[in-house]
């Protein structure tokens, strides 16, 4: 008896829900994910194609064949109601396939919780600016292969950021609000400015940009530069100061003929380094360069450095002498003289012509080790 009550009075509730209007149906069906709003279209005739006028997706797929048909469905159907609130968590998802509808209009709130997003800006895009903004994103990384500088911009906000690639050398404005402490980040940028063209005075809105760039970039701990982020940085120091990098224990930048003069700026800038790897293209035959300036981490903390050149040759196959050798003894004369907690200096084989010069340098540290990679 207790049974046939039981079924009766949820008769009569689903009876009462039945009445309410669509649109009130609906309401209720968006609290739900779609996965249970979906079971509902079993109940009677009138349910049964009542979850595809739900104004929300609540979506947790892990096939994108599964996830294409689904929105295919969900959208291709004759439901008047328009997508407002979307919900998905997925592994794995090209975000143009997410943004492909949004763009038709269906979408007036779209809410992603992502950890990683990679962007390839080809030749023929049309975009215009770049702005990823997340409360989730952990790695993060933009190629462009544009070959015309047209004022693109590309701006972060990800405070949760682990790792980020910038590899772009058209966009004029690269703007970082915000990025997690002790980043890992790989910057190849120019900020629009021509390859033969330096960094002057007169680039007042350039240099603005490089400093609120580089403030951006001083909680990281590792960076690798490449060499033409690095020259434009040069012309910066002609004209202002870097800002601190204390949290960076790792660094890795390549010179590019003259730019190594500024090595000394850059290393005081990072007071707190562990390792460093240097590659310098071109290495100049000149002793002008002052090193003289001891920066803060030689005196505690720098504990590995790796040298290499383009320069140079092998002496055992008995070519010329190779260029920079006054510049290659002074590099690791800057070093072993001066880092106090030093354990190794890596050297790589265009060294191998004066090691034995090398080897016979006084060390500030006598815990190190020079270490020939051949």
């Amino acid at each position: 008896m207790d049974g046939e009550t039981s079924v009766k009075e949820n008769q009569r509730n689903f009876d009462r829900l039945s009445n309410l209007p669509d649109s009130l149906l609906c309401k209720i069906l968006s609290d739900f994910p779609t996965k249970e709003s979906v079971c509902t279209s079993v109940l009677s005739k009138r349910w049964k194609n009542l979850w595809l006028n739900v104004p929300a997706l609540d979506l947790k797929i892990r096939d994108d064949d599964v996830f294409l048909s689904f929105m295919d469905r969900f959208l291709g159907s004759e439901n008047e109601q328009h997508l407002e609130i979307f919900k998905l968590i997925y592994e794995f998802v090209t975000l143009m396939f997410i943004m492909r509808y949004a763009m038709m209009g269906w979408l007036k709130c779209l809410h992603l919780s992502i950890h990683e997003l990679s962007i390839v800006r080809d030749a023929n895009d049309s975009l215009v600016a770049v702005r990823v903004r997340s409360q989730s994103l952990k790695r993060f990384k933009i190629v462009c292969e544009r070959y015309e500088i047209d004022g693109h911009a590309v701006a972060i906000d990800a405070p949760r950021l682990e790792s980020m690639t910038l590899s772009d050398h058209m966009s004029e404005k690269i703007i970082i609000h915000s990025i997690g402490p002790s980043a890992m980040v790989d910057i190849d940028v120019l900020f629009g400015v021509l390859y033969a063209e330096p960094l002057g005075p007169d680039d007042s809105s350039k240099i603005t940009m490089l400093r609120e760039f580089l403030a951006g970039l001083s909680t990281v701990g590792d960076i690798t530069i490449s060499f033409d982020t690095i020259n434009i940085i040069h012309d910066y120091c002609e004209m202002e100061q870097l800002p601190q990098f204390s949290n960076l224990s790792y660094l890795e930048a390549c010179f590019e003929g003259t730019s190594w003069e500024m090595l000394p700026t850059l290393l005081e800038s990072c007071p707190n380094l562990y390792s460093i790897i240097l590659d310098f293209e071109c290495l100049p035959e000149t002793e002008q360069v002052d090193l003289s300036l001891a920066p803060q981490c030689f005196q505690s903390s720098l504990e590995y450095v790796e040298l290499k050149t383009i320069d140079g040759v092998d002496i055992r196959k008995k070519e010329r002498p190779p260029r920079g050798v006054s510049s290659k003894m002074n590099l690791a004369k800057y070093f072993l003289e001066n880092c106090g907690a030093l354990q190794e200096l890596a050297l790589k084989r265009c060294f191998c012509n004066i090691i034995n010069q090398i080897e016979s340098i006084p060390r500030r540290s006598s815990e190190c080790e020079v270490v020939m990679d051949y």
